[in-house]
């Protein structure tokens, strides 16, 4: 499990590398404001796509609600093909909000 935390007053996460390993999902903050939640993807860390898709062509990494404390699966297949991901809020967050996020190792 690794961590990615959005700051105080702002909507967006530090960078979590997945160079080594794959994200299969979260839990969300215990406190959460109201907001949808967007993961976005890089290649090198410094330039972030916001919409992805799977191989259907669905979109995928966008929740249109999140439920403070609740678990959460990612689409695998669409996360694995990028370096980095970042969470990105709606809205502001009115306190530092912590993801844990469960990573496996990439054999």
């Amino acid at each position: 499990v690794v961590t990615a935390t959005i700051p105080s007053g702002s909507n967006v996460s530090n960078a979590i590398d997945c160079n080594d390993r794959s994200v299969l999902g979260f839990v969300a903050p215990a406190a959460w404001t109201a907001a949808t939640l967007q993961i976005e993807v890089s290649v090198d860390g410094t330039n972030w796509i916001t919409s992805i898709f799977d191989s259907t062509a669905t979109a995928a990494g966008l929740l249109a609600s999140v439920t403070a404390g609740a678990g959460y699966s990612v689409d695998l297949i669409a996360l694995t093909p990028w370096q980095y991901i970042r969470f990105k809020s709606g809205a502001n967050q009115g306190a530092a909000r912590t993801f844990s996020v469960v990573t496996r190792p990439i054999a």
